[in-house]
């Protein structure tokens, strides 16, 4: 008994060991419903485990070290998306975003960020300074010019601001002084234009010597010494080729029709967003425009940039239904659907009868998986538009999502060539129930082995603990007393999911037979690498109940054909041992020799229609039976499961 509380209590350390490594951490990969979340590339990537104990300040030191010392902004930019996750008005955060997209040529993020500061801490020297810095480093002296006269308003005394001032004025004062004959015309050619391209371009500039070791809210840039470029702030070119009219002379919507043929023609969005920026500088209040660009961002992974022009568009149009639409979009393919919901609610309240915010807001339900609502969302929409193939589609979709009952049968087969005279025979058949705390399935096993028939009853149940943590419990009793079952048998597994796209497993299962009790602890590991899963697993039985300490354990590869479902899975397994999770098997561990067995095997599952998925096994095992003396054994299963 002292060996069995010595290995309980190292399991349960284990335990803690885990729970502290995946503190803040995020759920990945599969699930007890049978679904696989495929890794995604996403724009605000988690940070590295070392930072799961930072405080916000502590992540802004981290991002310091990343940006100035490492030169590598994204790390750094992950730092401080994940402070900012933590406190969300930390204006120091935003400032220090907002400086690194400066510096990494993304002029709109930036503007973002130093702009969400100062609405709320209008005397903020440091943002003044920094959004002076955006403007001045891309050549927009005027609006340099402009936004440090804000700042002083606020600042009177302020001499960081009076000196920035001086250099955007002799910036401006030296732009005024070059032959305007020479600069105000800007020729375009090779399908490309100069200087109507998206703010960038800017150097990085350079920071005090010290800057990496000083606090990030007194992080001060000073203007390079080189003299500002011989061009005008905003220049005016004449003509381009293919245009409806000469730039000088072309409205807004004209931009707009050039921005489409960049765009959509050309797939040119750098173009693209040139003609928009002019066009907003005819009409700054022009939605259409900012909608567009903020398409243009989404489409090109600048998040900040394009939430930045859809905000704006709505603060110019408040009810306008493609604001509404584009922005929801964007939350939605950044996996952010309570948002994208919210934007659904909202625009629907100025234009309950929109196809597309309906629609939109039928996936957003489906992707948070409120499928009662979404079918009442989409039946309501289908009693006026009974033939919308989105919404038809939609229903079909959330019909099979939905489904929380399924009904098994699997049959397993097992011949011996030398072990036993007679194959065996193995029946499943279970009835498994999806609630609101987890998987529950209740399975009767009926059995032939040794000539003799036999049946057990077994229950799983997959609790959900947390968003990184399930739990599998598992107790089975026979129906018939026969000996081809064990009288008892139990189970509990704490399945964590780590960063990294890492998944882990603690366990026991006890197996009660004629003799004593057998507790076996298993261990699990296994990593997703694209549509991939490999893994490997652990099985220990103790000294206590069996001459010495056994073991055996089992690799795996697995393969998510589309990578969205494990009911689409192909894949092999080679090991050493019995498995007590091994229904066809588990029998033959009622003994106290641990004779040694090896194993292969493959295996097929796949969805045969929306609501029932086949399945299918073959393996070969070598085992030694006695000492010194070893039979092959043959293994075929076959199963098939339907959803309702």
């Amino acid at each position: 008994m002292l060996k069995q509380r010595n290995y309980f209590l190292f399991i349960l350390s284990l335990l803690f060991v885990v729970e502290g490594f995946t503190q803040n951490t995020q759920p990945l990969k599969t699930t007890v419903t049978g679904e696989v979340k495929k890794s995604k590339t996403i724009k605000k990537k988690k940070a590295g485990t070392s930072a799961a104990g930072l405080t916000s300040d502590g992540l802004i030191k981290a991002a310091k070290v990343a940006a100035f010392k490492q030169n590598n902004y994204p790390k750094a930019k992950t730092y401080l998306f994940k402070a900012l996750k933590r406190s969300p008005n930390y204006a120091d955060v935003k400032l220090f975003l907002g400086r690194i997209y400066g510096w990494t040529n993304q002029y709109d993020s930036a503007k973002y960020y130093f702009e969400s500061v100062l609405s709320k801490k209008p005397k903020y020297e440091d943002a003044w300074a920094g959004y002076v810095d955006l403007n001045y480093f891309a050549n927009h002296y005027e609006e340099a010019l402009a936004n440090v006269n804000k700042g002083l308003k606020y600042l009177p005394k302020s001499k960081l601001l009076i000196s920035k001032k001086k250099k955007i004025e002799a910036a401006i004062k030296k732009v005024k002084s070059v032959n305007v004959a020479s600069t105000s015309k800007l020729k375009v050619s090779n399908g490309g234009i100069d200087s109507l391209s998206e703010p960038g371009n800017q150097p990085v500039p350079k920071l005090p010597g010290n800057a990496g070791n000083q606090p990030a809210e007194k992080i001060q840039l000073e203007y390079t010494n080189q003299p500002p470029v011989n061009k005008p702030a905003v220049q005016q070119p004449s003509t381009l080729s293919n245009s409806p009219a000469n730039l000088d002379t072309a409205s807004a919507d004209d931009l707009i029709i050039l921005a489409r043929k960049a765009v959509f023609d050309e797939k040119n969005y750098e173009k693209g967003k040139a003609y928009l920026y002019r066009a907003l500088r005819i009409s700054p209040t022009y939605a259409d425009v900012m909608i567009f660009l903020g398409r243009i961002h989404t489409w090109t992974n600048n998040y900040d940039s394009a939430k930045y022009y859809f905000e704006s568009a709505l603060k110019a149009k408040g009810d306008y239904e493609d604001a509404f639409i584009a922005y929801s979009d964007l939350e939605y393919w950044n996996d952010h659907y309570h948002l994208s919901l919210g934007l659904d609610e909202t625009g629907l309240r100025f234009h309950p009868q929109s196809e597309d915010l309906i629609i939109r807001k039928i996936k957003n339900l489906i992707a948070l998986k409120d499928y009662k609502n979404a079918e009442l969302t989409v039946n309501e929409f289908l009693l006026t538009n009974k033939k919308n193939a989105a919404a038809l589609a939609l229903r079909e979709q959330i019909r099979v999502l939905s489904a929380k009952n399924s009904f098994s049968v699997g049959y397993d087969f097992s011949y011996f060539n030398k072990q036993f005279a007679n194959p065996w025979h193995l029946v499943g058949v279970e009835y498994g129930r999806v609630t609101d705390l987890g998987k529950v399935i209740a399975r009767v096993n009926l059995a032939n082995r040794f000539s003799t028939n036999g049946a057990q009853f077994e229950i799983d149940a997959y609790p959900h603990i947390s968003k990184t943590f399930y739990a599998y419990m598992n107790v089975g009793v026979p129906l018939t007393n026969v000996g081809i079952f064990p009288l008892f048998r139990a189970g509990f597994s704490l399945y964590a999911n780590l960063p990294a796209a890492f998944e882990a497993e603690l366990g026991f299962r006890y197996l009660q037979f004629s003799g004593n009790p057998i507790i076996i602890y298993t261990a699990y590991l296994g990593k997703y690498v694209k549509n991939w899963l490999f893994s490997e697993r652990l099985y220990m039985v103790p000294s206590d109940y069996s001459k010495t300490i056994s073991a055996s354990f089992s690799l795996a590869a697995s393969y998510y054909i589309g990578g969205t479902s494990s009911d689409d899975v192909v894949g092999g397994t080679i090991g050493y041992g019995i498995s007590p999770d091994d229904r066809a098997n588990n029998i033959q561990l009622n003994t106290p020799e641990r004779l040694g067995s090896y194993k292969m095997g493959l295996f097929y599952k796949r969805k045969i229609s929306k609501f029932d998925v086949f399945s299918i096994s073959q393996g070969l095992a070598v085992t030694e039976y006695l000492p010194g003396t070893h039979g092959n054994e043959f293994q075929f299963g076959i199963g098939v499961t339907h959803r309702f």
